[in-house]
């Protein structure tokens, strides 16, 4: 089996080969399923990842939430630790860590998360039993492992799911998986 490292730079090298066509296109098939999702619908705050480098694009997710009238927040890293922090327009928006935009500091930080939450994450291999691989600086493992009701869909794109995913037991797994061709649920 592969290693986290050799699958996550392989995974990476296919994802950055992508044109900004297939990235805008691939994304916005990926959004309409996310968003047309039961728990989707149903929630009150949508924890949203702001995609950068190739990543599914979030935007239409983050578009159609606030149609919808729910609180949107985007991570922002405070050291070691990731927080999520409501935003509403571009204008909450500052470039954070390795140029990823985040929330500015005075956009309020939402603490309590409940089965009205749900997060919509990145990360760059899945298997399709739900096993993930992260960027590697265990993040979203850290700030999700006590809200088990929160419901975690990843959206990914169908390249980055392969045949199996080294998991350790603190990894985190979503819920559900949304690529432009399935969804893995489980």
């Amino acid at each position: 089996m592969e290693t986290k490292k050799q699958i996550r730079t392989e995974i990476l090298k296919r994802r950055s080969a992508l044109s900004k066509d297939e990235v805008a296109d691939k994304s916005r098939a990926i959004c309409r399923k996310i968003v047309s999702c039961e728990q989707f619908v149903q929630a009150e705050i949508i924890l949203l990842y702001l995609d950068f480098n190739h990543e599914v694009e979030t935007g239409l997710i983050w578009e159609k939430a606030q149609k919808m009238g729910k609180h949107v927040a985007a991570p922002r890293l405070i050291g070691s630790q990731m927080v999520f922090a409501r935003i509403q327009s571009e204008k909450d928006l500052i470039p954070g860590k390795w140029g990823i935009p985040e929330p500015k500091k005075n956009c309020p930080v939402i603490r309590e998360h409940d089965s009205r939450t749900v997060v919509i994450m990145p990360g760059v291999a899945f298997d399709c039993s739900r096993n993930r691989i992260g960027y590697g600086g265990g993040y979203y493992d850290r700030y999700f492992a006590g809200y088990d009701s929160v419901y975690k869909i990843a959206a990914a794109y169908d390249l980055q799911i392969v045949e199996q995913v080294p998991a350790e037991p603190f990894d985190l797994k979503p819920d559900c998986i949304v690529t432009e061709s399935h969804i893995y649920a489980g």
